[in-house]
């Protein structure tokens, strides 16, 4: 006999828990989904998360979610150039910082209109010397 929960029926610290530690791609899909930003954010930021389901959440109206997907190593370079792009300077520092960004992006950051994106272009250069 098999036993389905539906995740929602946990409490939002609980999904968000569970969408930083989970290592199945079936559960982050399902939590890439949930009305609570913070659980959203979690699955952006796990190391586990697919880059089909980090390409779907770029598209998030929610600039901390879209800043997690910028952060994480394995979002698709196609995804991260858009991002390049985003209107958000917290989204655009974000990826600054990310250590796998490759250097067209961060050449194209390391000119942003604004410093502190700039600022994490250099961070992020200082730390691969």
């Amino acid at each position: 006999m098999k036993v389905t929960i539906e995740i929602t029926e946990y409490s939002a610290d609980f999904r968000k828990n569970l969408a930083k530690e989970t290592k199945k791609p079936e559960i982050l899909s399902k939590l890439s989904e949930d009305e609570n930003l913070e659980v959203r954010k979690a699955v952006a930021y796990n190391a586990n998360t697919t880059p089909e389901i980090l390409t779907k959440l770029a598209e998030d109206k929610k600039v901390c979610v879209r800043s997690s997907v910028a952060r994480n190593a394995n979002t698709p370079l196609k995804i991260l150039a858009k991002l390049s792009e985003d209107e958000n300077l917290e989204v655009r520092a974000s990826l600054a910082y990310n250590e796998n960004a490759p250097s067209e992006i961060l050449a194209k950051l390391a000119e942003d209109e604004n410093w502190e994106v700039r600022q994490a272009v250099f961070y992020n250069a200082s730390k691969k010397e």
